[in-house]
Formats: C-alpha cells, structure tokens, sequence
C-alpha cells in the first residue's frame, strides 16, 4: 500500500505543549482521555496508539463525543494525535473528511493520524506513526459492523527502501531544510522481539481458529514485516523509542538504542527527558 506521508510540526503549531506522552488502547472510552489530561497531561500532546474505537457508530456520536474531548484539551493546552489499531475504521485514518468534514476540520486539537505521518514534538521528539493490526477475535464479529476492512498493518509501499529514503517529502523544502530525524515509534503491534508479548496476543480460542485456521501466523506475519520496517530505518535513524499497543498489558524490552514499551489498556507513559 503507497502512503503520502505527512510531516506535521506541532512544536510550532502547539508551542504550549511541554510535553510528549504515549497512551494505551481506550476502545471507545473517550472519557479516558480527558480524564489522563486534567489529571496527568497538561500542556501535553498524547499519542494514542491503537484501538481508539471508533467506527462503531455513526460519525454524528464521535463528532459529540470528540466535542466534549476538544473542551477539555483546549483549557488545558493539550492535544491528541489518534492512531488507528483494529479495533478501528481505518476510513477515520486514511481520509477523514470522506467520512465527516467536521471530524477533519471542526477540532484543531484532535488528530487523526494517517499511517505513517510523521508528528515533531517540543524537545525534538520525532514521531514516526504506524497504524493497523490484525484482528484475532474475529469468531463473534462480522465484516462491514465491527471488523474493518483494511485493519491490518501495511508497509508503506512495494519498494520499502525507496520510502525509507524519502521517508518525509514535504519536508524536502527551503522552509525545513535540516529537519530532525526520526527517534521514536509509535504503533499498534509490536516487532516480533519486543519481550513480554506473544504471536498468539494472550491465547486464542477454538472459536478464532474455525473462523481463520491461519489468524496465527497472520498475526506473526504481520510483526515480522514491521521487524523489516525497522532494520531498515536503523540505517538513517536512531530510534530511541517504540511505544505500541494491543496486549493488554504492560511490557519493558531494551534493543540498544531502543526501548520498547508496551502499553496496557489506559496506560499513560510521559517521555522525560
């Protein structure tokens, strides 16, 4: 799949914003976010990463529930970069505004990232985005209701090394000329050697082997690609952070110079610096 990536500067465009923090699967409660805000991240901007939860309902829910969301960032200076993980629309993702104009347009604090966008943080954080999993509880769940068509993770296109060489074009300009590289992910799944987690994301049921008799090695694949992604960006960066996603629970794995950090349902993790 062929990605436009883009490379938003929101340390110029939120220069209130202090701090860079990452938050685990919240599967519709968007309470949660507002509730990690007033009581941990103000003047924040917080990466979600994965399973918001939207696609669900109809876009009309979201646009009042993401209202009562925008309130609560904006007097506290906070902003919100969403990532999609299976347990989303990728339609949010991939374009916004076909699904609703005002979801792309109506909250400046509010942002819905598309795989592979790439976001600049206070501190010279740079955030490379990867959205998408697998789903692996698909026996009670049916396409086109709450199984999303493309809800997997994909590399960015064909040639992967061509993209990796041109990994952000709109900042190949005289207004950014010594941009910052990449030195943090943060995505749905984990690469295959992120400690803590297993190909089997806590054990699957007879039920998800009748439904997919090869969910399993769909779910490995799918890391494997992303441990390909990854060696080759350790060429040109140095990636300091992974956050990811998807287990459920919280796990620690160092691969020098990186950390990963697997963050469980709610989790909120503030970089510090």
């Amino acid at each position: 799949m062929k990605y436009q990536t883009k490379y938003i500067d929101l340390e110029q465009e939120f220069p209130e914003c202090e701090i860079t923090s990452f938050l685990g699967d919240i599967h519709g409660d968007f309470s949660v976010i507002s509730d990690k805000v007033i009581k941990y991240a103000k003047n924040s901007v917080i990466f979600l990463c994965g399973d918001v939860g939207v696609g669900f309902c109809k876009p009309r829910y979201y646009e009042k529930e993401f209202s009562k969301v925008q309130r609560v960032l904006d007097s506290n200076n906070s902003v919100a970069v969403l990532i999609r993980g299976n347990h989303d629309d990728p339609r949010y993702f991939h374009d916004t505004k076909l699904v609703s104009e005002f979801l792309a347009t109506g909250f400046k604090r509010i942002i819905f990232a598309d795989d592979y966008d790439i976001f600049r943080t206070k501190g010279d954080h740079v955030v490379l985005c990867m959205g998408g999993a697998t789903s692996y509880d698909k026996s009670n769940r049916r396409y086109g209701d709450d199984i999303f068509y493309g809800e997997e993770f994909y590399l960015p296109e064909t040639d992967v090394y061509e993209w990796i060489l041109n990994q952000y074009p709109e900042c190949q300009s005289e207004d950014i000329p010594d941009h910052p590289p990449i030195n943090i992910i943060a995505s749905h799944i984990a690469p295959t050697y992120a400690g803590n987690t297993n190909k089997t994301i806590g054990g699957l049921k007879d039920e998800d082997f009748k439904f997919d008799p090869m969910i399993q090695e769909k779910c490995w694949d799918e890391r494997k690609k992303m441990d390909y992604l990854i060696h080759l960006l350790s060429y040109s960066e140095k990636i300091e952070y992974h956050f990811h996603g998807h287990y459920h629970k919280h796990c620690f794995y160092e691969d020098y110079p990186t950390r990963i950090i697997g963050l469980d349902i709610n989790e909120l993790y503030e970089i510090r610096d």
